[in-house]
């Protein structure tokens, strides 16, 4: 997470989005146990993550969003 916050500093995004960021990738690795680091995931893992979120973590799915 150390890595994640420095270079989101280094681009110097807001505050919030470092924090919402980090948010979003400690809930993906709790999703697969806490034991699979972020690296370890690839699009197969993010593509069962995000119907995840939406049928058990009520989270919309953005407007913009592709089918």
């Amino acid at each position: 997470m150390d890595q994640v916050r420095e270079v989101l500093r280094y681009y110097h995004y807001a505050y919030r989005t470092e924090t919402t960021s980090c948010h979003w990738i400690l809930r993906s690795i709790h999703f697969y146990g806490g034991k699979t680091h972020p690296n370890q995931l690839d699009s197969t893992h993010i593509e069962r993550f995000l119907p995840h979120l939406a049928t058990e973590g009520q989270v919309a799915t953005p407007p913009n969003a592709r089918p």
